[in-house]
């Protein structure tokens, strides 16, 4: 059995019962590793992820996370191999590895190197460049109406009146 074809077919399930926020938090952020065969006629299946927090509620005892996978497995092996099959999760965080990024090496020398665990990458603040491209359809007058504005006008003017009446210039 393959474990992507088999992680596929239990996250469609598991898709139709969960709500949006944690299907996407929960489930699709995982990433299908090995299937162990036990000698239960079980398997676990093996998933990480890049987020602590989302491991350790697969690994808390009971989580309705783990029981509606099995139920998802159940029907995901009964489509792909005929027979339904009794299937466990098991997810590990794995922290990810920090890798070398040499987009703006002119700045590099601004920085002070910041070094991973392991030793065998650095990663320097200036490898991180921010690009913001701002859609030009988000314009001061789309989230005011063409009314509002004519209205702030008005005010703008009766307020420069206001004030010339009562000897004060802006």
């Amino acid at each position: 059995m393959d474990p992507i074809q088999l992680w596929n077919a239990i996250k469609e399930d598991l898709r139709k019962k969960t709500n949006e926020f944690s299907y996407a938090t929960y489930i699709d952020s995982l990433t299908p590793v090995a299937i162990i065969e036990n000698d239960n006629n079980s398997v676990t299946l093996q998933l990480t992820s890049n987020h602590e927090n989302v491991a350790d509620e697969w690994q808390t005892d009971g989580n309705a996370y783990t029981q509606s996978f099995v139920q998802s497995a159940m029907m995901a092996t009964m489509s792909l191999n005929g027979q339904p099959t009794y299937v466990m999760p098991s997810v590990t965080y794995i922290e990810p590895k920090p890798t070398q990024l040499d987009l703006n090496p002119a700045d590099s020398s601004t920085n002070d190197p910041v070094e991973s665990d392991d030793g065998d990458s650095t990663v320097l603040a200036s490898n991180f460049i921010t690009k913001a491209t701002l859609n030009p359809e988000f314009r001061f007058d789309t989230f005011v109406s063409s009314d509002e504005i004519e209205r702030l006008i008005q005010l703008r003017k009766l307020w420069l009146t206001i004030l010339e009446h009562n000897g004060t210039h802006c």
